[in-house]
C-alpha cells in the first residue's frame, strides 16, 4: 500500500530502550531479524533500513550492522542510523563508509539548517555525500505551531536536507502519550 502511494517505509530497527536486545552485531539473533526485516520490506520501492533510535552502538559497530544488511538487500535501499539529541559528532566514526547513505539527525528544529549543512557537507568531504533527514524535534510536534514546524522543515529542505519526520510522543501534551505506547491518534488531529 505504500509503495502504491509512493509513501517511502522508514524502518527504524531498534529504539535505544531494546538495543542490546539483540546482542552484538554477530549475534545470530540480530543476523536472523535483520534477514527477516530485509525479505519482509526489501521489495518495496521506497524503503530506508534505520539501525536504530538513539543507537548505543560504536561505530565499528555500525558498520558491522550495516554491511550485514547490504549484504542481504539485493535493492541497496539506503541504510542510515539516528543520533541522540544534538548528536551529529555520532556520525564522524560513519563519514565515508560504503553502507552508509543518510543521517537521521535529532535536535533542536531551530538547529536543522546548520545541522544539515554540517552532515552534508562532512560526509561529501568524506567522498560519499549523504541525505540528511532531520525528526524527533524539540519542541515536539503536539507542543509546537504549525508555523515552527514547517520553518523546521524549510530550514533542513533549504539546507540541501531530505525532509523532516515529526515526532508526536509527548507525554506533557494531549493524553500523557508517549510514542512507546501511543495508541490514541485523536491527540494529535
Amino acid at each position: 500500500h505504500a509503495s502504491d502511494l509512493g509513501i517511502q517505509l522508514h524502518l527504524v530497527l531498534e529504539e535505544v530502550e531494546n538495543a542490546n536486545d539483540l546482542g552484538g552485531p554477530t549475534d545470530p539473533r540480530r543476523l536472523i531479524y535483520y534477514r527477516e526485516m530485509v525479505a519482509r520490506f526489501a521489495h518495496c520501492r521506497a524503503v530506508q533500513f534505520n539501525l536504530g533510535e538513539e543507537s548505543p552502538h560504536s561505530s565499528n559497530e555500525l558498520k558491522a550492522m550495516a554491511a550485514r544488511i547490504r549484504e542481504l538487500d539485493p535493492y541497496r535501499h539506503p541504510i542510515a542510523v539516528h543520533t541522540e539529541f544534538n548528536g551529529e559528532e555520532r556520525y564522524a566514526g560513519l563519514y565515508g563508509d560504503p553502507n552508509f547513505e543518510a543521517a537521521s539527525y535529532q535536535g533542536n528544529g531551530s538547529s536543522y539548517g546548520s545541522a544539515t549543512m554540517a552532515i552534508a557537507n562532512a560526509s561529501a568531504a568524506a567522498g560519499r555525500p549523504w541525505a540528511v533527514y532531520c525528526d524527533e524535534q524539540a519542541p515536539s510536534a503536539n507542543t509546537a505551531s504549525l508555523a515552527q514546524l514547517s520553518t523546521f522543515q524549510m530550514m533542513n529542505l533549504m539546507a540541501g536536507g531530505s525532509g523532516v519526520e515529526w515526532f508526536m510522543g509527548n507525554p506533557e501534551a494531549g493524553g500523557g502519550s508517549l510514542d512507546l505506547t501511543l495508541e490514541n491518534f485523536r491527540n494529535h488531529e
